[in-house]
């Protein structure tokens, strides 16, 4: 299915966006706007709360491009027709990843319904950039070659102050993606400058740094884990597949990002662990975190835990931020870091040209 798309110069698809979501009142506006200007042809919001105060937030959206799905019986009755649902129920209390999947099934299902042709699954604290292109015929693009699935590289924000309300708006500094240079590597030079600053860990980043994904919708479309879709078709009673030239192909896109706005000032910090709670050290109780992303969120669980407000700030400070200008200017040069201004300049009004 193809459409046209004010102001793209082609054909375009009809592209989706699914995030799960809590807590994100104060950037939620600019996470809606940016992304229909981007060229998104509607938003699935999942609040994980009924009661997030966001919500009324979302509603004032809710018909233009979004639908709105909270946490409830409703939306349980939707998880327990989701050909994963046997796997994920035992951890749906204890694992938001395992909700977000449910919830990436059932968006798949509206999907399908209403004609679109790709789905993007991302968090509320990340923005989908591709700069110069509408998302549309971005992936229109990606159709036409023939491609079935698409990763897209994260980068990971690093904000140089405490003090962030809405950090779509506020914050424009990210470090560069190591998986994105050649070899999937720093220079021996660039890796020296790094480990001079605690706020780059052994593994750089502080959360993931294995990208975002996209799929064509289609019959049997299931999430594998946050981070990607399956090649394989997992379709439900009275579902057919659709047609196809041959096996789906995924490609590793070059010229669009994810930018992770994770832990954009302290308020932001606190409040995540705070929700989070006393997670455990494995994520489904197999999967050791400390090993797989370093350890940053546990050691932030536990401090934020303890309740000593004075020694959460200082962690944040060392480790989730960079105020020094001079350390900021040499670090860009060197090419670990990046400035990124195009999506706040959007949404603070200081250009009109598109996000």
């Amino acid at each position: 299915m193809s459409t046209t798309h004010v102001g793209s110069a082609g054909p375009t698809a009809r592209a989706a966006l699914v995030t799960t979501l809590r807590g994100a009142a104060p950037v939620l506006d600019s996470f809606i706007r940016y992304h229909l200007a981007r060229g998104f042809a509607h938003l699935y919001l999942f609040f994980d709360d009924p009661d997030d105060p966001a919500l009324a937030l979302a509603r004032r959206h809710e018909g233009c491009g979004v639908t709105i799905l909270a946490r409830g019986p409703g939306l349980d009755a939707a998880w327990r027709q989701c050909v994963q649902f046997a796997y994920f129920a035992p951890h749906l209390e204890s694992e938001v990843m395992s909700r977000q999947c449910l919830n990436v099934e059932v968006a798949v299902q509206l999907a399908l319904a209403a004609g679109h042709d790709w789905l993007l699954h991302i968090d509320a604290d990340e923005l989908f950039d591709c700069p110069g292109q509408d998302a549309g015929a971005h992936f229109a693009r990606l159709a036409a070659q023939g491609f079935d699935r698409a990763v897209y590289p994260n980068l990971e924000a690093l904000p140089e102050t405490a003090d962030v309300a809405d950090f779509f708006r506020e914050v424009t500094l990210f470090k560069t993606n190591r998986n994105t240079l050649p070899g999937g590597m720093f220079s021996p030079g660039q890796a020296a400058l790094a480990a001079r600053h605690s706020q780059f860990p052994p593994a750089f980043f502080l959360f993931y740094s294995n990208g975002k994904s996209a799929a064509r919708v289609r019959p049997g479309l299931v999430p594998d884990g946050v981070h990607r879709f399956r090649a394989g078709s997992y379709l439900r009673p009275g579902q057919a597949p659709a047609p196809t030239a041959g096996p789906g192909r995924e490609c590793i896109v070059g010229d669009c990002r994810i930018l992770h706005y994770a832990c954009c000032g302290y308020a932001n910090f606190s409040d995540k662990y705070r929700i989070l709670g006393a997670f455990s050290d494995r994520w489904f109780g197999r999967v050791d975190i400390r090993g797989s992303i370093g350890d940053f969120h546990l050691r932030a669980r536990d401090i934020v835990a303890g309740g000593d407000e004075e020694r959460a700030r200082a962690f944040y400070r060392q480790h989730a931020m960079l105020g020094d200008p001079d350390a900021v200017r040499e670090l860009i040069a060197a090419g670990i870091l990046q400035r990124i201004d195009g999506p706040a300049q959007w949404l603070t009004g200081d250009t009109e040209t598109p996000p």
